[in-house]
């Protein structure tokens, strides 16, 4: 099962992972136990997002954090409800507004590619993911592009909207503290209706787009 944990955060602490949501994400996994493996937050369901405006911390994770003190004062906990197909919602998401561009490289050479590194003799065999790159680097998603954008978005998760009903925030910055990187990002309200319950439970589980170590791509719901 998933919950979602609602926590009143002091304005100092919020402001301060807002600044540095690398630090963020080191403090909302503090209030868990630790576990091994290389992907512990994926592994126990965390997702994280602050309202700047109300000082609430949400947290959604698979099981209870070991130290919620940490997190603030709790003001709510609820069960992650199973979506049906036909259920109409408002989606709220702030998210990731980057896209990867095809890739250049012809498919015939890629895997040529992914298997060497520069300077050595084609065929040479080596560890997987140790060759060169052939995919392209992820860019920010242009204006003009993004109501249709995020229509895919939502439709590769199982979700149909309409594209009049989207409002979307100016880019933002978030910042993850060390040199000045951040990951481009607007936040997103919109109706939506569930079409393929299954691939929407997943991104309500799993959250959408990239950035969701940093606070990223947790949908937020609210039936219609």
């Amino acid at each position: 099962m998933t919950f979602r944990y609602s926590y009143l955060m002091s304005p100092p602490l919020r402001d301060l992972l807002l600044q540095d949501r690398d630090r963020g994400h080191v403090h909302v996994m503090s209030a868990f136990a630790r576990i091994e493996g290389d992907a512990p937050r994926a592994s126990m369901g965390i997702l994280w997002h602050i309202d700047r405006h109300r000082s609430i911390l949400t947290v959604q994770s698979d099981a209870p954090p070991a130290h919620p003190g940490l997190l603030g004062d709790l003001q709510r906990v609820h069960e992650v409800a199973i979506p049906s197909a036909g259920d109409e919602l408002e989606i709220k998401v702030l998210l990731a507004c980057q896209k990867t561009p095809p890739s250049q490289v012809p498919r015939a050479l890629r895997a040529q590619l992914k298997a060497r590194t520069d300077g050595e003799q084609p065929g040479t065999p080596h560890a997987p993911g140790q060759g060169r790159a052939y995919r392209s680097r992820s860019v920010t998603v242009p204006e003009e592009e993004r109501a249709a954008w995020l229509s895919h978005v939502f439709d590769r998760h199982g979700l149909w909207v309409e594209e009049k009903t989207l409002e979307v925030s100016s880019l933002r910055h978030a910042n993850l503290g060390k040199h000045g990187r951040g990951i481009p990002a607007v936040e997103v309200t919109t109706r939506a209706i569930v079409e393929r319950a299954p691939e929407f439970t997943h991104a309500l589980q799993h959250g959408v787009g990239k950035g969701r170590t940093y606070g990223l791509g947790l949908l937020r719901t609210r039936a219609l």
